[in-house]
């Protein structure tokens, strides 16, 4: 779990350090340049180009401070929901669901059993109801 979790840190922090080494990121205009293309969009931002300059910055320090903020548990739970919703939002408008879900479930090795249980219980899986009468229904996911 160790060398998974360093990976996921590696992955945010070289992401974010490559993306000060450029123009784009560093003057806010990052998103902006992305919301022109129809194939990432979306493309209202470009209607709002104070609101694309937000969303690159804080882009950008998201990817440079969540390897420091997993490290506690008072900002390791706000990181990941931040988390979320940055690799959703790629996953609906970049088109790159694969990445967005394998970031998601690395989320989980940085949660404690309680955490876990949590998390468990907002997202309840129901037992599948039997096919045929009488059967028993096969074991749910999280069960």
């Amino acid at each position: 779990f160790w060398v998974i979790r360093l990976q996921l840190l590696l992955a945010y922090l070289a992401t974010g350090l490559h993306k000060l080494t450029g123009t784009h990121w560093p003057d806010g205009t990052a998103m902006g340049i992305v919301a022109t293309d129809p194939t990432f969009g979306p493309l209202f931002l470009t209607d709002f180009p104070l609101l694309a300059m937000g969303i690159t910055w804080a882009v950008l320090l998201f990817q440079l401070t969540f390897p420091i903020a997993v490290w506690w548990p008072r900002t390791r739970l706000l990181w990941m929901v931040l988390g979320v919703v940055f690799h959703l939002g790629t996953a609906v408008w970049m088109d790159i669901p694969e990445m967005a879900f394998a970031f998601l479930v690395a989320y989980t090795i940085w949660l404690d059993p309680q955490q876990l249980a949590r998390l468990r219980s907002w997202f309840p899986l129901k037992r599948p109801r039997a096919a045929v009468a009488g059967t028993p229904p096969a074991a749910g996911l999280w069960h």
